[in-house]
């Protein structure tokens, strides 16, 4: 169960200080999972991933965005998402909040990411 000052995650398995967890208001306890392993289980749930696809990519990627390659362990990029196509539902890989929004707003569209691509080059 941990100690006074900790709590055990039930999804990790690691003892953490209690600054790990999300205290709900409603019950006046704190929640059983700590607050890393919340944010992995949403971005699966959000984006379809299974846990084990999410662990494999992670592990595959060396844990750095699939597009920049920036590590997790900077204080600017600290989640990673699943990635998937919007028309198939095909799982790519695990984004950086940057390059996921920044495909999401182009809306994937090579076309314009070519014409980004192109316009930078040329006043370089």
């Amino acid at each position: 169960m941990g100690s006074e000052n900790t709590k055990i995650c039930r999804l990790c398995g690691k003892e953490k200080p209690l600054s790990e967890f999300y205290f709900r208001k409603d019950s006046g306890k704190y929640r059983s999972e700590c607050k890393a392993c919340l944010s992995r289980l949403s971005t699966v749930r959000d984006t379809g991933w299974t846990q084990e696809a999410y662990d494999r990519a992670f592990k595959e990627q060396h844990g750095r965005c699939a597009i920049c390659g920036k590590s997790l362990s900077s204080t600017r990029y600290t989640r990673l998402t699943g990635d998937h196509d919007h028309k198939t539902g095909k799982l790519r890989g695990l984004l950086c909040t940057k390059c996921n929004t920044a495909l999401g707003l182009v809306e994937e569209n090579i076309d314009i990411i070519e014409n980004m691509i192109a316009y930078i080059k040329k006043y370089q």
